[in-house]
């Protein structure tokens, strides 16, 4: 297993030029607040969207009124608008004893997206166990406190609903749709393996790095090759790229030294196809195991504490979390039938569109300085 950079050569990292990256990130943080004219600003960052009914709870605490003051962004994070100065660091320490705030010094770098109803529908794989290990194992590197806010890790679980090729690193499914490549069998790894391999036995992915597929991994090795990725991108960059395609090569070397390292098995004759797709409607959806998930759009991207407050009640109540999507949505997965009815009355008479011919979800606006 794979703990330090590969071995990314100077000859890439000496012709890297200077300009991409010039300043301190200033993507905003949890612990980093930015200002705005209304008051400073919080992200929060949450791998994959997920976020249980508690942690809504308590977010929906530091927006008190009636004033939209949370934010869906478009990588599936949320935001807090307004706080002042002193509230920074009782934030910070609340997000920690949540759970939303595990590591500060990896804060920016976990900007992690998947599909809200990962491999809940017709030919979609399971995907939310290398979510977690992915999130886990980032937190464990010390090197990847150099990734920048912007550096973005997609997984997609074979429906194509996240942007695979815009990302940094991702991960596709490639074991069901495409011949196996064989070859030499790779152990079980830490990042939760057993439990990937639980759910996963046999499922192969396709590592990208910089919008390209690089080679072929196990699953259960899966959140292994995307840590090794990363490493190998703060090597390369050395400070002075945010993200990838900004490196003089747009990360040939990086996918090289992958491939030879042993990292992830060639594709030889193999060829990965990807593509996007749109995400399910709002309203109700169907599952493939019989359950229901229902899908509720924010007005502009901004919600109240009451309507967080509404869809973390909702949440509760069907046993299950709220996960945020890119497309600045609320939805609520693994709801039996009657808390599907329930939770899809709960979050319209919040004033949430729950219905795509409503004209509010087409619209967008740039959150802007308030």
């Amino acid at each position: 297993m794979r703990t330090v950079p590969l071995d990314i050569t100077a000859a890439a990292s000496a012709a890297l030029p200077r300009a991409p990256r010039t300043t301190a990130d200033r993507c905003p943080t949890a612990i980093a607040l930015h200002p705005a004219a209304d008051g400073l600003i919080a992200r929060v960052r949450l791998p994959g969207g997920r976020l249980t009914p508690a942690q809504a709870r308590l977010l929906a605490a530091w927006a008190p009124g009636d004033d939209e003051r949370i934010e869906l962004t478009g990588r599936g994070n949320l935001q807090l608008r307004g706080l002042s100065a002193d509230q920074s660091g009782p934030l910070a320490a609340a997000l920690h004893g949540a759970g939303l705030l595990p590591s500060e010094p990896h804060d920016q770098a976990r900007t992690l997206v998947a599909s809200p109803v990962a491999g809940r529908l017709p030919g979609a794989v399971m995907v939310d166990a290398i979510l977690v290990a992915i999130d886990a194992a980032l937190c464990e590197a010390p090197e990847l406190t150099a990734l920048s806010g912007r550096f973005l890790t997609a997984v997609d679980d074979g429906t194509g609903a996240v942007d695979v090729a815009a990302a940094d690193v991702a991960l596709v499914p490639a074991g069901r749709a495409h011949p196996r490549v064989s070859g030499r069998p790779r152990p079980a790894g830490a990042f939760s393996a057993a439990a990937i391999e639980n759910v996963l036995a046999g499922e192969r992915f396709a590592l990208l790095v910089g919008g390209r597929a690089t080679g072929l991994v196990d699953a259960a090795e899966a959140p292994a090759a995307v840590i090794a990725a990363a490493l190998a991108f703060v090597q390369a960059a050395a400070g002075t790229a945010w993200q990838v395609r900004e490196l003089p090569d747009g990360g040939a070397a990086i996918r090289a030294a992958l491939v030879d390292d042993g990292v992830v098995e060639s594709l030889g004759a193999a060829r990965v196809s990807f593509r996007r797709s749109a995400l399910p409607p709002l309203g109700r959806g169907q599952q493939v195991d019989g359950r229901a998930f229902v899908r509720a759009s924010s007005v502009l991207g901004r919600l109240t504490a009451a309507q967080l407050l509404a869809a973390a009640e909702a949440a509760e109540q069907g046993h299950t979390d709220l996960r945020i999507a890119t497309d600045r949505t609320l939805t609520l997965v693994d709801l039996a039938p009657k808390h599907a009815t329930a939770a899809l009355e709960r979050l319209a008479a919040a004033g949430l569109p729950v219905d795509d011919a409503d004209p509010a979800p087409g619209l967008t606006a740039c959150a802007g300085l308030g």
